[in-house]
C-alpha cells in the first residue's frame, strides 16, 4: 500500500506548485496564455454599447432639436408679423379706451413747441387748400367756386408766375365736363408754400380766416384736426388745445409676456422631444428585458432588439450559446459521472470478487494441497495488487483534475531514463516473446521533470506491451529536436481532432493543460524532447483513436480485467505532457501504433 500512501502525500503537497506561481502571472483557473477573462469582454462590450447608444441618442436629440428650433422660429416670426398686431389692437380696444382731456385741463410741458406744431399744421392745411385752387379750373363743382378772394388771390398769383401744365378733366357720372384739374409742379408747390408762409408772418388774422376756410373745405374743425409731429403714439393733441390718450398699462403688461411665452412654448417643445427620446429608450430597454427573460428561460428565440442595441443583442446571443454549451457540458458531466460510478463499481468489484473468492476457498479448504494453496494465494495477491494500482490511478487523476501537478524540472539523461523504465517490463515482455528496443543517444540531456516523464513512459510501455503481438518488437525512440528547424512555432500537437495545448487551455481543456509554465509555451521553446513508443499489434480504429486519451476510456467496452486498467493511464500521461507545455499524440496504421510524447527540453 506504499504507492497509495505516496499518492495521498503527493496530493497533499501538490499545492506548493500553485503557491510557487502565485505572483508570476499564473491563473490557477485559466493557466498561462489563456485568452482575456470574461470581464475584459464585458468591458469591451460596455464601451461599444455605450458609444453606440450615446451616438444614437445625441444624434436623434440634435436632429429633433434642430428641426423644432427651425420650425418654432418660422412660426414665431409669422405669428409676430400676422397675429400679434391683431391681438395688440384687440387688447388696446378692450382694455385701453380713448381718454378725452379738454383744452383747459390739457396743458403741455412745452407750450412754445405746441404753438409751433399747431402753426405748422395750419400752414400745411392752407397749402393743401390753395394747391387745389391753383390746379382747378373754373366750373360747376370746382373748389374755386366757393373760395374766398384771399385764397383765390394767392392761387392766381402763383399761377401767373408758374403757369399750369396739362390737366385732367373731372367728369360727372353723366360724362358732363364740369372742370379741369391741372398738374401742380414742384416749383408751383414751393411758391404756394412761400406765399402762405409770408401771409402767416404778415397778417395773422387773414391767416386764421384762411385756415378756417381750408378746414371747412376739408370738412374738418380745429377740434378734429390733430397736430402733426407733437405728442406720442397713444396721445394726440388737436388744434383747439385738447388732447386724447390711451392708458397703455394693461397693454404693456400683456406685451411683457410675449418673450416669456415664446420661451416657455419653445421649452415645452424641448421637453416633449426629451420625453419622446426617453420613451423610445425605455421601450428599447423593455424589449431588452424581454430578450433577457427569453435567454434566462432558455426560449429558442433570437433576441429582437433595436439597431442601437446590436452589441447587447450579440452579447445575449453569446450568453445563450454559452448557456446551451454549459447545459450540454452539464449533461455530459452528469453522464460521465454516471459512467464513472458504473466503471468504478465494475473495475473495483471484479478484482475484489476474485480476492474474496480465492480467500474463501482457502478458508473453507484447510486440507488443500500446499501447491494449490500457494497458487490461490498468488492469484488473490495479484488481484489485490491490481486493485491497488487501480485505486492509485483514481487518486492520481483526481489530484490532476484538482490542478495540483507539481512540475520540478532538472537536467537528466533521457537515454538512461528510457532504459531504466524498459527494464521493468522485460519480465512481462519475455513471457510473451516480446523484445523491447531502446534507440536513444547517450548522453541525451533534457530539462524536465524526470519522475513525470518516467510515469508517462511507464504508461505508454504498459499499453504497448499489453497490446503487442506475441513475438513482436516494441521500440522506444528518444531524440532532441530543434524547435526552429521543426517548425514548432506552428506545430499542432496531439492526435487528429484534438486541440493544441494552447487552444486546449483557452477552450476549457483538462486541468493539467493550464499548468504550462511561461518559458515552456509550446510556440516559444527552441528545443523539444520527443519520445516515440511503437508496437506491432491490432490496429486502433480512427473512432477509438479520437477518444483514446479520455478518462476511463477503454477500447475493450466489456472492461475485461485481462488487459488494461481503469482507462486512466493515457489520460494521466497526457495531463503530465500538457503540464510540461507539450502534448501526447497517437497514430495507428497497418497494425503499427505509435505514441509520441513531445515536451519542451
Amino acid at each position: 500500500m506504499n504507492s497509495t500512501t505516496n499518492a495521498f502525500d503527493n496530493g497533499q503537497n501538490g499545492n506548493a506548485f500553485a503557491v510557487k506561481h502565485e505572483n508570476d502571472g499564473f491563473d490557477a483557473n485559466r493557466g498561462y496564455g489563456a485568452p482575456p477573462a470574461p470581464s475584459a469582454f464585458r468591458s469591451s462590450y460596455r464601451t461599444e454599447q455605450e458609444r453606440l447608444l450615446r451616438r444614437k441618442l445625441l444624434g436623434r436629440m440634435f436632429v429633433l432639436l434642430g428641426v423644432w428650433t427651425a420650425a418654432f422660429c418660422l412660426f414665431a416670426f409669422a405669428f409676430n408679423a400676422i397675429m400679434v398686431p391683431r391681438i395688440a389692437d384687440e387688447v388696446v380696444t378692450r382694455f385701453a379706451p380713448i381718454q378725452y382731456v379738454d383744452a383747459e385741463n390739457a396743458g403741455t410741458a412745452d407750450w412754445s413747441a405746441f404753438q409751433l406744431a399747431a402753426q405748422a399744421t395750419r400752414k400745411d392745411t392752407i397749402v393743401g387748400y390753395v394747391t387745389d385752387l391753383y390746379g382747378s379750373s373754373d366750373g360747376e363743382g370746382s373748389p374755386r367756386e366757393n373760395a374766398s378772394k384771399e385764397a383765390l388771390a394767392i392761387a392766381d398769383k402763383v399761377r401767373e408766375s408758374h403757369p399750369v401744365n396739362n390737366g385732367s378733366e373731372i367728369r360727372t357720372p353723366s360724362d358732363d365736363t364740369l372742370y379741369v384739374f391741372y398738374d401742380v409742379s414742384d416749383e408751383a408747390h414751393r411758391a404756394i408754400e412761400d406765399a402762405v408762409g409770408f401771409l402767416m408772418q404778415s397778417d395773422s388774422a387773414a391767416f386764421d380766416r384762411l385756415c378756417n376756410e381750408a378746414l371747412a373745405y376739408y370738412g374738418m374743425t380745429e377740434s378734429t384736426t390733430p397736430i402733426d409731429g407733437f405728442g406720442g403714439y397713444y396721445d394726440t393733441y388737436y388744434l383747439d388745445g385738447h388732447y386724447e390718450y390711451r392708458d397703455m398699462s394693461v397693454y404693456d403688461l400683456v406685451k411683457s409676456f410675449k418673450i416669456p411665452l415664446a420661451v416657455g412654448a419653445f421649452l415645452v417643445g424641448v421637453v416633449i422631444i426629451m420625453w419622446a427620446l426617453l420613451r423610445r429608450s425605455l421601450d428599447a430597454f423593455d424589449t431588452l428585458f424581454g430578450a433577457m427573460e427569453g435567454v434566462l428561460l432558455k426560449r429558442d428565440t433570437r433576441p429582437d432588439l433595436p439597431r442601437e442595441l446590436e452589441p447587447t443583442s450579440r452579447a445575449l446571443e453569446a450568453i445563450a450559446r454559452e448557456n446551451e454549451s454549459n447545459e450540454l457540458a452539464a449533461r455530459a458531466a452528469e453522464q460521465r459521472k454516471n459512467e464513472l460510478v458504473a466503471y468504478l463499481a465494475h473495475d473495483i468489484r471484479t478484482p475484489l470478487t476474485s480476492v474474496v473468492g480465492y480467500l474463501t476457498m482457502l478458508q473453507e479448504s484447510p486440507d488443500m494441497p500446499i501447491e494449490q494453496r500457494a497458487r490461490y494465494a498468488g492469484i488473490a495477491l495479484d488481484r489485490a495488487q491490481r486493485l491497488e494500482d487501480m485505486l492509485e490511478e483514481f487518486f492520481e487523476i483526481t489530484r490532476y483534475n484538482l490542478q495540483s501537478i507539481p512540475i520540478e524540472r532538472e537536467r537528466f539523461d533521457v537515454g538512461m531514463l528510457c532504459r531504466q523504465v524498459t527494464d521493468e517490463f522485460f519480465p512481462i515482455a519475455e513471457s510473451r516473446g516480446i523484445s523491447i528496443e531502446v534507440d536513444a543517444a547517450t548522453p541525451l540531456a533534457a530539462f524536465a521533470d524526470p519522475g513525470k516523464v518516467s510515469r508517462v513512459l511507464n504508461n505508454l510501455l504498459k499499453n504497448a506491451v499489453s497490446y503487442a503481438d506475441e513475438g513482436s518488437t516494441v521500440q522506444v525512440r528518444a531524440r532532441i529536436d530543434d524547435g526552429a528547424r521543426s517548425g514548432a512555432g506552428s506545430l499542432h500537437l496531439g492526435m487528429p481532432g484534438q486541440e493544441s495545448p494552447t487552444n486546449a487551455t483557452a477552450q476549457g481543456a483538462p486541468a493539467g493543460a493550464a499548468f504550462a509554465e511561461p518559458f515552456c509555451a509550446a510556440t516559444t521553446s527552441a528545443r523539444w524532447l520527443t519520445i516515440d513508443v511503437v508496437n506491432q499489434g491490432r490496429e486502433i480504429s480512427p473512432a477509438h483513436l479520437q477518444s483514446i486519451f479520455e478518462k476511463f476510456y477503454r477500447e475493450d467496452t466489456s472492461r475485461s480485467t485481462q488487459a488494461g486498467g481503469a482507462g486512466l493511464g493515457l489520460a494521466i500521461a497526457r495531463e503530465i505532457a500538457r503540464a510540461h507545455g507539450g502534448d501526447l499524440s497517437a497514430s495507428s496504421e497497418s497494425g503499427v501504433t505509435t505514441f509520441t510524447l513531445r515536451i519542451p527540453a
